[in-house]
């Protein structure tokens, strides 16, 4: 197969193992690794297509009923992947109607789908000739997502968030030192702090990786890090730590640092971060319902498990594999993390507890049940912020209260009164 089919044909496979086996992102992606006959910049455009579908697939799809009568049965779930894949061609990446046509043409023809590939044709010429096609983000987003957050944020903030969340997110990395330095050298602008936003890349690859000079990090996950305060020299737990960005942080800071996970193979990845940024931590594997430390800490920094909906810019196989009951699950466990992490603190420390979710659930109405049942603590001011990030006091951010966008995530600091 030459590699304009090829490369399309991987991104279907892509489409394929999240819509439709449930894989997640991750999994899906491996079979790029795996690919050793295509060149680098092949495999790029293959996972960049399929990131775009997966983001606007609601649109996608929406444009191709458009011209189908009848939706298409699970066994050719693969033609469907094929005109997705047109769609956004000529939609979102402005490619030539008959380089889109033809190779998804001959893709179905490929893979023996010969008989609807007069379908694909017929469909993606018509896409063609409707060009320009209004964007409808709010397709993309399901109807429990949305009510969800329509009733927390508003119609409009909603409308500008699923932009972003359809738009391909640069890279955030945080620098130790030096920030308009690695700035420069790394081809990218200072967006808040020690945060760095650069084009998406080989991280690897890059001048100052293997160096340590900086760890990849969305802005809106280095936020937390701040509300504890001044850490130097402080004992200070990082609670579900992996991968070690705000590990990283705290490190950084002067902290010493208990980095606590459950998962083995998470935390071998923590391990060689902290290894390549030469920073000591300690290393614990434990559930954090299970685990009791030795003495009491001055701040612990609670990451707690979510159902993730803040960062769908980088894993949008959630809009097709998370539903309210995923979140309705993880609330309980989110109450009993919080509760055995309060209980790890010296009489005059912080607690900070944070998701990357834009659920009311897993943020505000957690801390809220919190304290009702807790009145020994209390809520503390964000502080330090800009106050488009602050909402009743907890740190709220949403993807577009930043240009060039940030993930959702959610974040109080607790003291006791």
């Amino acid at each position: 197969m030459e590699a304009a089919l090829e490369s399309r044909y991987l991104a279907c496979r892509i489409i394929d193992g999240v819509i439709v086996k449930g894989q997640p992102l991750d999994v899906a992606l491996e079979i790029l690794e795996k690919n050793e006959s295509l060149s680098a910049s092949d495999r790029g455009f293959a996972r960049a297509l399929a990131m775009l579908v997966l983001r606007r697939g609601g649109e996608a799809d929406a444009v191709i009923a458009r011209y189908v009568s009848e939706a298409l049965p699970p066994r050719l779930a693969m033609v469907q992947h094929i005109l997705r894949l047109g769609v956004a061609q000529l939609a979102w990446l402005g490619t030539p109607p008959h380089a889109a046509i033809h190779t998804a043409v001959e893709l179905a023809k490929q893979l023996k789908f010969t008989n609807q590939s007069g379908l694909v044709n017929a469909v993606l010429n018509k896409v063609a000739k409707a060009l320009p096609i209004a964007d409808a983000y709010e397709r993309n987003i399901p109807a429990w997502l949305r009510a969800s957050w329509d009733a927390a944020y508003g119609v409009d903030a909603v409308r500008a968030m699923m932009a972003q969340l359809a738009a391909e997110p640069k890279l955030d990395v945080h620098v130790s030192e030096d920030v308009q330095g690695w700035a420069n050298k790394l081809g990218g602008a200072v967006v808040y702090g020690d945060v760095i936003r650069i084009d998406n890349s080989r991280v690897e690859q890059l001048e100052g990786y293997a160096q340590g000079a900086w760890w990849v990090q969305d802005v809106a996950a280095s936020l937390p890090v701040p509300l504890l305060g001044d850490v130097r020299g402080k004992r200070v737990l990082d609670a579900c730590a992996a991968p070690g960005g705000k590990t990283a942080q705290l490190a950084v800071a002067g902290a010493q640092v208990v980095a606590l996970d459950r998962n083995p193979k998470r935390l071998a990845r923590l391990r060689e971060n902290m290894e390549r940024l030469q920073l000591h931590v300690e290393v614990v594997c434990a559930d954090v319902q299970q685990w009791e430390p030795d003495e009491l800490f001055d701040a612990v920094l609670l990451d707690a498990p979510c159902s993730a909906t803040g960062t769908l810019r980088r894993h949008p196989d959630i809009l097709y594999q998370k539903t309210q009951a995923d979140v309705n699950a993880v609330l309980a466990l989110q109450a009993a993390m919080l509760l055995h992490a309060s209980r790890w603190i010296k009489p005059d420390g912080v607690l900070v507890y944070c998701v990357c979710s834009l659920q009311p659930e897993e943020g505000e109405q957690q801390i809220a049940a919190f304290l009702s049942a807790h009145p020994e603590w209390q809520l503390a001011a964000a502080e330090g912020l800009p106050e488009v990030w602050v909402q009743g006091g907890m740190l709220r951010c949403l993807p577009h209260l930043m240009d060039g966008g940030m993930d959702g995530f959610f974040a109080a600091k607790l003291v006791r009164r």
